[in-house]
């Protein structure tokens, strides 16, 4: 004898089955975009702006060096050092630039720098560094890829026994959507 309630609670567990991967779904797309958005660890933040610090002290010695190399013979007789002055896509006459003070004042930059970051108040809930951000993300989005997998098998599975998982919407989804049987009436899930 054919048993319609397991019939109907087999239809119903397909039901529940998507309205919880969408649930999942959305609850790691949520992590997602709070990971990406979380701040730096106060360290990490003042490592980050230190480095930046040191990528321009080293444009600072560069230019130094092509300064001093292309007209050494100049330098000498005029008894200018080009310690301040800059060369290439900084040049102005009279100015003197960040990547200059940072080039010879740098390591005494970085420590103020780090002292008054680390003096700060910073919030309590912070991401991971940038050194491990990536790999968190990617494995947030790689679970999303696979809870979507999963939710794109089920509506699968769930054509090939002729029913229908669509709802009118997400939403609907969240809150009990409905299961179809297709070419026949809808039915509560």
């Amino acid at each position: 004898m054919f048993n319609f309630g397991k019939v109907k609670d087999a239809i119903a567990d397909l039901g529940a089955q998507k309205i919880s991967l969408l649930n999942q779904i959305e609850e790691k797309r949520q992590k997602l975009k709070e990971l990406k958005n979380l701040p730096l660890p106060q360290a990490d933040y003042a490592d980050w702006i230190c480095g930046t610090i040191d990528a321009s002290a080293r444009e600072w010695e560069e230019n130094l060096r092509m300064a001093t190399q292309a007209s050494r013979d100049s330098f000498a007789n005029s008894g200018a050092i080009p310690l301040l002055e800059t060369h290439g896509k900084y040049s102005e006459s009279g100015k003197v630039f960040p990547t200059n003070l940072y080039g010879i004042f740098g390591q005494q930059i970085k420590a103020a720098v780090r002292e008054k970051v680390m003096s700060w108040q910073w919030p309590a809930v912070v991401g991971p560094p940038r050194s491990k951000r990536p790999a968190a993300i990617a494995a947030l989005e790689g679970e999303i890829n696979e809870l979507e997998s999963q939710h794109k098998d089920l509506q699968r599975l769930a054509s090939e026994l002729g029913l229908s998982l669509d709802s009118g919407s997400e939403r609907e989804a969240h809150a009990g959507g409905k299961v179809k049987i297709l070419g026949a009436k809808t039915q509560a899930a």
